[in-house]
């Protein structure tokens, strides 16, 4: 699909879909738009439902209710084509309130509090990882493992691994972690950039990290978004 479809922009940077079974696209450049099968067409949102037009991610929430990352802070769906600020859980660390971000393939959403790492529904995943143990400002994405390892991303300061008390700070060359999945063998893939070079994916394999190219087979080394599609590893650009 393309905008001439009625999708709101042509990069789309996170797909979600809600227990009705329509699809949710968070676009950079063109807002949100909602696909649904059962009318055949796109629906698109932006500036004008006061959600603008640069969107991170957009997840549905158990609840029925929908959570947007926005260039203004989160929003959240309170209509059928209404949106609200999001009210973000407090902190007593002295942040004014804390940086939410993804695990895309489990389509959750949390943050790091003193009390360690959190989703919005209060559960606590590690409460070994606190802000001063980890950090906190610098966090990007996150991934929940079947084993219940959890891993964090950031901004230029690596990839976090944390099992219990034993966090493993993996560096990176400095990029930048767009993106944390696993897939069926219990490889670990990556999303991250390095400046300007566009996003390359990486997998990890527990023991080393290999970065695939088109000499194994992708068409391109700018990757949007990774996805396992049984039984194989599909990568999006």
């Amino acid at each position: 699909f393309l905008p001439v479809d009625g999708l709101a922009h042509h990069r789309v940077n996170s797909v979600s879909k809600d227990a009705e079974g329509t699809f949710w696209f968070a676009t950079n450049g063109g807002g949100l738009s909602k696909y649904s099968d059962s009318l055949g067409k796109f629906t698109d949102y932006g500036v004008k439902h006061g959600i603008g037009t640069d969107l991170r991610w957009a997840v549905s929430q158990k609840n029925g209710g929908l959570l947007i990352s926005t260039s203004n802070g989160l929003m959240s769906k309170t209509g059928p084509d209404s949106f609200s600020a999001f009210k973000q859980p407090e902190i007593p660390n002295g942040f004014e309130k804390p940086q939410i971000f993804l695990d895309h393939q489990r389509e959750l959403a949390g943050y790091v509090s003193d009390d360690g790492f959190k989703l919005l529904d209060g559960t606590i995943v590690n409460p070994h990882v606190t802000p001063a143990n980890v950090g906190y400002s610098l966090m990007s994405a996150f991934h929940i493992e079947a084993n219940d390892t959890l891993w964090l991303g950031s901004w230029a300061e690596g990839l976090l691994r944390c099992e219990g008390e034993k966090i493993t700070r993996y560096r990176l060359e400095k990029r930048t972690i767009r993106q944390i999945t696993s897939d069926s063998k219990g490889n670990v893939w990556i999303r991250a950039e390095l400046g300007w070079s566009g996003a390359r994916a990486i997998r990890f394999d527990g023991k080393e990290f290999w970065f695939p190219t088109g000499r194994d087979g992708l068409i391109g080394n700018n990757i949007h978004h990774i996805h396992q599609d049984m039984p194989f590893h599909l990568l999006h650009q």
